[in-house]
């Protein structure tokens, strides 16, 4: 159940200006069908919010420019993508779905994750006088563009989903200052397995107006993680704490997501095939702008679970923002070497960290928790089932699969008693390039 609403007289200038803004998307959905016409009508939109969020404009303007600059080659590199996995047995797709990323452990850290800025801002879940979940602190103009072309995508009319990720990131930051570590949370990669092992608060909202339970996953636990959303503090401790994150192979992740939000998110009259949802997952969250009798959950909160890991990860060179990357495959063991280094960095009087064996859940597939093998095949049935699927997918987490160093080609792991095995060999093909 969630916190009580905030009593009368409580200023929520943030609320009044998300309700301003999801009252002009109401109007261009009821007036405008087509993205001709609702991109036409999002220009008056967007003139009434560059000055309110300047910063917001420039970045969407960016992100504009380098997706016009992708899009010409984007439709030779998907026909390539589905040439390179056509007709894979099986097995093979198995084994390419079980491997782990290939950038993991210790890394040098380079500068704040791209757009950082940007990436603050549009954060869900900040604001402690908000009670609904999945809310943006912002809605400015890249969240308009975004929706114009998502709600309007039609892949057989020849759109490509090479640019058309969300604004809405799929992270949160949670530090902890007794061990001075920063988590950077990305959803569906063991995130309640790692926040529960080591302890953590409730996000802001619920800290608010339930301030008696707001710790009470910290309880008897080492480490009491806290949001941190502040842009000035997010700075200070990403170059002073030692950063972490835990990742995953994107075509499970996104197997993942689509259980999860049909799961949690979504009402079963608005279910897509894993197939059609392959094509443009940031669809399900411009759908649940337009259309909430379709959603459980505001659009934010689908669009967090969805979105590519990469975007909280690294900078605008393309090198880590991170000192750690941990692998949601290899969770136990990577876990035991990220505390080795935050044991090596403590302070002195601060006892060395502990963390045992952590749990792990199938929560978006009940039925097969605890069954990893039988997961495993569940997952490789669905895509070697679509003619499409992995095309699609590598092609809409082009960053993730080339920044993690995914092995994506069907020749780059080895299948060895069902078991994946990835080489260095392996993740230095994954890194030449997309379509290779």
């Amino acid at each position: 159940m969630g916190p009580p609403r905030p009593a009368r007289g409580v200023p929520r200038p943030r609320l009044v200006a998300s309700l301003v803004a999801w009252a002009v998307v109401a109007s261009l959905l009821l007036l405008h069908r087509t993205q001709r016409d609702v991109q036409k009508c999002m220009g008056s939109a967007r003139e009434g919010l560059e000055q309110r969020d300047e910063a917001a404009a420039v970045a969407a303007a960016r992100a504009a420019a380098a997706a016009a600059q992708a899009e010409g080659a984007a439709p030779v590199v998907e026909a390539a993508l589905r040439d390179r996995y056509a007709s894979l047995p099986a097995d093979r797709i198995e084994a390419m779905i079980r491997a782990p990323v290939g950038l993991h452990g210790a890394v040098q850290k380079g500068g704040l994750p791209a757009n950082f800025p940007f990436v603050v801002a549009h954060l869900t879940d900040t604001n402690p006088n908000v009670r609904e979940e999945g809310i943006p602190a912002t809605m400015g103009p890249a969240i308009f563009r975004w929706f114009a072309q998502a709600y309007t995508f039609n892949q057989s009319a020849g759109h490509s989903s090479w640019g058309l990720q969300s604004p809405v990131p799929a992270c949160h930051f949670w530090a902890d200052h007794k061990y001075k570590i920063l988590y950077v949370r990305n959803f569906k990669t063991a995130g309640t397995s790692i926040s529960i092992t080591l302890g953590q608060k409730e996000l802001p909202m619920y800290c608010t107006y339930q301030p008696d339970t707001c710790a009470s996953k910290c309880k008897n636990k080492q480490v009491c993680l806290e949001n941190i959303s502040n842009l000035d503090r997010l700075r200070q401790l990403f170059k002073e704490y030692t950063v972490f994150s835990f990742v995953r192979n994107p075509w499970a992740r996104a197997l993942s997501s689509w259980h999860h939000v049909h799961k949690h998110g979504m009402k079963e009259p608005c279910f897509e095939s894993f197939e059609k949802w392959a094509q443009l997952p940031s669809r399900y969250g411009a759908k649940c702008l337009a259309e909430r009798d379709c959603c459980r959950r505001r659009f934010g909160w689908l669009l967090e679970h969805i979105e590519p890991q990469s975007t909280c990860l690294f900078d605008d060179q393309g090198r880590p923002s991170v000192d750690f990357f941990g692998r949601v495959e290899n969770l136990d063991e990577d876990m035991q070497e990220f505390v080795k280094i935050v044991n090596s960095r403590l302070e002195p009087g601060v006892e060395p960290l502990r963390v045992g064996r952590m749990p792990r859940w199938q929560l978006a597939v009940q039925e097969l928790r605890d069954k990893q093998d039988e997961l495993w095949r569940y997952y490789a049935s669905i895509y070697a089932n679509s003619s499409s699927a992995m095309a699609d997918i590598r092609s809409y987490f082009h960053r993730d699969f080339d920044l993690m160093q995914v092995p994506d080609r069907p020749g780059s792991v080895a299948v060895v008693g069902g078991i994946a095995a990835a080489g260095s060999a392996a993740a230095a093909a994954a890194a030449e390039g997309t379509a290779g």
